[in-house]
């Protein structure tokens, strides 16, 4: 498993989100990312158009505050399909109470920033690697087991 600066986020579908574990102690919960997770990009010899090694996975992060989500579907014909990550920045900051782990996760279509602070992360993978055409699997809206 390559650690998360090393996989690529590109273009990962997000199906849906869920905040669960709430600690009202530490005003923090777990938010977890239903995607569609690129394993590898493949363009063949001679094609002009890229295949996948995709699998749906649920991307966990723990300890999560200061949560800010902003996604505008709004422009362009793009309403009835999951949004796509661009990538996921992780940098420390230091703030008056010490050090914290900032997340943001820029969406590239449509327009749009998911922001938060978290303490860790996983990715746990809830079917097969398969190869497509397409950087999305579709499947029933009532997959996310959280």
């Amino acid at each position: 498993d390559p650690p998360l600066d090393s996989r690529s986020w590109h273009d990962n579908s997000v199906h849906a989100l869920a905040l669960t574990d709430q600690n009202d102690e530490d005003g923090t919960s777990t938010l977890t990312l239903d995607i569609d997770h690129i394993v590898e990009w493949i363009l063949p010899p001679g094609e002009k158009f890229y295949r996948f090694r995709i699998a749906p996975g649920l991307l966990r992060f723990f300890g999560v505050f200061g949560l800010k989500i902003a996604v505008d579907y709004s422009v362009g014909p793009i309403g009835g399909t999951p949004f796509q990550t661009d990538r996921i920045v992780r940098s420390e900051v230091k703030t008056t109470y010490g050090t914290e782990v900032r997340w943001e996760i820029p969406i590239a279509s449509p327009k749009g920033e998911i922001t938060f602070s978290a303490t860790d992360w996983s990715l746990t993978f809830t079917g097969p690697v398969v190869s497509s055409d397409s950087q999305v699997l579709f499947r029933p809206i009532s997959r996310m087991d959280v």
